[in-house]
């Protein structure tokens, strides 16, 4: 049978009853950036919801799996004072039932990559493979009364210990690698992969999810569905992959992204100054305004002024860029329009003096 892709998905937005915006998803890494409070969150359960709803995944014998923000509380309280006032839990952290082995893609949190692990030697081999190249790490499963306990070594030597003692990040990515290589996912959504991870680990979750995002039709590969605030994970490129971002600004507001025989994707300009976007760039598409002015000096002038005045810009969700050469202001102003930014530009009258 064959697929129909893209998927549109409708997002109810918030006040009108009657307003609703699109998000479309295809094969590949769907990202869905914005400011907190813009609606990522409620757009990704409504793909999960429309995903569930068609045949696109279950077809192929696959499941669609979501990872929330809060994916890690199943093993907080084993790692500070959250229940009770300056007490923390003692034992060796556990999580699940084995019961729920069988049902282990409804769960939300670390808890369901986790049992999936476990059931899974093949699976377990390819994040032991990852987890000894980054961390010098090994993970044990092992199921007790309590549940499904973690415990971690160093290859290097030395006893093993309990997942309460280790970072929080190498737990986020154990349960994160897990879902990704795990084939029997065949669509993936995750909110905020970023969390308690170091720029240079969520450049390489991206490389991760990459190495698997597909057509959902090779058990190889998975439809990807993230929502983000970090500049690592966005990946853009290229003028092409921009269909694969959708850009939200206020959860009252219709998500914009750009279709994939848009014109304007065809522009030369445009696409060498995407093919060179900065981390200062990818910060900017996460603001709701942007400030475009000429080079580093002029944003530091700026950025001084607003603070002299005390203007409040990052709280404000502005963002100051600054342009090299007056002959991308032109592009830079027509990029950020794609993302429906709101763009003013401080610069010399001949900086858009051509077209």
């Amino acid at each position: 049978m064959a697929q129909r892709w893209p998927l549109g998905v409708r997002i109810q937005l918030l006040g009108e009853t009657a307003t609703e915006g699109v998000v479309t998803i295809r094969p590949g890494i769907t990202t869905l950036v914005g400011p907190n409070g813009s609606g990522k969150t409620r757009a990704l359960r409504a793909i999960k919801t429309a995903l569930d709803a068609t045949n696109y995944i279950s077809i192929h014998g696959r499941k669609t799996h979501f990872l929330a923000a809060g994916r890690s509380s199943p093993l907080e309280n084993f790692r500070a004072a959250l229940l009770n006032p300056g007490s923390i839990e003692q034992s060796d952290a556990a999580v699940g039932h084995i019961l729920h082995q069988k049902n282990w893609w409804n769960f939300e949190s670390v808890t369901g990559s986790l049992l999936a692990l476990d059931s899974r030697a093949d699976l377990r081999l390819k994040i032991e493979a990852r987890l000894q190249q980054l961390f010098d790490r090994s993970v044990q499963l092992s199921w007790s009364q309590n549940g499904l306990n973690i415990r971690l070594s160093a290859m290097s030597g030395g006893e093993s210990y309990a997942a309460n003692h280790e970072a929080s990040g190498i737990l986020q990515l154990v349960a994160l690698l897990a879902a990704i290589h795990n084939d029997e996912i065949g669509a993936l959504l995750i909110d905020e992969p970023e969390i308690s991870l170091h720029p240079q680990h969520q450049a390489f979750l991206l490389e991760e999810m990459e190495r698997v995002a597909g057509d959902p039709s090779d058990h190889a590969r998975k439809v990807i569905v993230i929502a983000t605030h970090s500049a690592s994970l966005l990946p853009l490129r290229k003028l092409s992959e921009l269909p694969f971002i959708s850009f939200f600004n206020s959860a009252r507001q219709p998500p914009t992204q750009v279709p994939d025989d848009a014109d304007i994707l065809k522009r030369y300009k445009l696409a060498a100054l995407v093919a060179r976007l900065s981390t200062t760039h990818r910060m900017a598409m996460f603001a709701e305004r942007v400030l475009l002015v000429e080079g580093p000096s002029d944003e530091i002038i700026a950025t001084q002024l607003a603070r002299s005045l005390d203007l409040r810009l990052l709280a404000r969700n502005a963002q100051i860029l600054p342009v090299t050469g007056k002959g991308e202001f032109v592009e830079a102003a027509k990029l950020f329009r794609l993302m429906n930014k709101h763009i003013a530009v401080l610069a010399d009258l001949d900086a858009l003096g051509k077209r």
